[in-house]
Order: C-alpha cells, then sequence, then structure tokens
C-alpha cells in the first residue's frame, strides 16, 4: 500500500531534466503538452508562450489546460493574450476563451472597453457576448454604450440582448433609439420588448 502510493505522487511530480516550455510546444502526444500545460501554471513568465500556443493546439483537453493555467495567473497580461484569440476562426476556440474571459471579469474589463471600437464587428459581437454574462459593474453601462454609437446593427441587438438580463430602467434612453437608427421591424420588436422588461 505504501508503495502503491509513494509511485502515485512520483507519477504527479515534474519528470527530472523535463522542460516543460519545450514540452508544451513539440510534445509528441497530448499527454505530454497537457502535463506541460500544468506544470507552467504558477510561471507567469511563460504567459505569452500558453497565449501563443493555444491558438496552435488542436486537442481540446490540451487547450482546457492552458486555460486552465492562464485563469489560475489571471492579469491584464493573460486578458490581453486571450482576446486575440476572439479574431480566430476556431469556433470552439473562441467559444473556450469566451469562457476563460469571464472568470477574469477585473482583468478583462478594460480590454474589453478598449474593443469596443474594433472595426470588426464581430469581434464587438463577441465583446457584447461576454459583457452579457461579466461580473462586473461596468459591463452594463458598457453595453448601452454599443446600442447609442455602434453602428452596426447585429451588434447593437446582441448588446440589446446582454442588456435585457442585466440592465435596468436607467438605459432605456439609449434602447428606446434604435427603431429611428435601425428602422427594421425586428429591430423594433427587440427594442419594445427590452423596455418592457426593464421598466416592468
Amino acid at each position: 500500500m505504501l508503495v502503491r502510493a509513494r509511485k502515485t505522487v512520483e507519477c504527479a511530480q515534474e519528470p527530472s531534466g523535463s522542460d516543460p516550455a519545450r514540452d508544451l510546444v513539440s510534445g509528441a502526444d497530448a499527454a505530454t503538452r497537457r502535463r506541460a500545460a500544468q506544470h507552467l501554471r504558477d510561471k507567469p513568465e511563460h504567459i505569452g508562450l500558453l497565449c501563443e500556443r493555444l491558438g496552435e493546439e488542436s486537442d481540446a483537453s490540451v487547450r482546457a489546460a492552458i486555460l486552465t493555467s492562464l485563469v489560475r495567473m489571471k492579469s491584464p497580461a493573460v486578458a490581453a493574450g486571450l482576446v486575440g484569440h476572439l479574431r480566430s476562426e476556431n469556433a470552439a476556440l473562441r467559444s473556450e476563451v469566451k469562457e476563460a474571459l469571464q472568470d477574469m471579469p477585473d482583468d478583462v474589463q478594460p480590454v474589453l472597453e478598449r474593443l469596443l471600437g474594433d472595426p470588426d464587428n464581430d469581434v464587438r459581437i463577441f465583446v457584447a457576448n461576454i459583457l452579457s454574462t461579466l461580473a462586473h459593474p461596468r459591463a452594463p453601462k458598457l453595453l448601452a454604450r454599443l446600442i447609442a454609437r455602434d453602428p452596426h446593427v447585429n451588434v447593437c441587438m446582441a448588446a440589446l440582448d446582454g442588456l435585457m438580463e442585466i440592465g435596468d430602467a436607467s438605459m432605456t434612453a439609449a434602447i428606446a433609439e434604435l427603431p429611428r437608427r435601425f428602422p427594421e421591424p425586428f429591430v423594433a420588436f427587440a427594442a419594445t420588448a427590452a423596455l418592457n422588461r426593464l421598466k416592468g
């Protein structure tokens, strides 16, 4: 029993002479890369490497380990490194990154605020989606700003969906202006539903 327990502990430790940073990049199998990501969880000097590798990793379990390590070291640097992946063509990666960013509201809020003016409509939609679930006091105000200023109807609709969940009656003025800015029937319907809910 004692010998078996000792072996278990030894297996959980980093192998002697191994280089987790090297293994993360060039590990031949997913298990090696996953262990490497776990061993880098308390090494902020490797935040850049973890963020870069995240976009290149094809195995979902390794990406999960990378994200777990990054969230553990949450900081403005981590948030800045992760938001770059919102431009990825990989839908699964974008979804995983959005979930990770929700776990670091104080660090990601300033980064998201800067992205409100990003030229890519899809990026601003992703920002609205994250803000709608972000436990940060400025999130509702940033969604209201998108509704009042953004020139793209789909971005405004994403922000409106978020405000219906986390907004309040003080934000109804921007919503009431939406049908004038975008005179499509579905906009008027969504704005009316949101106003009724927030005033409700």
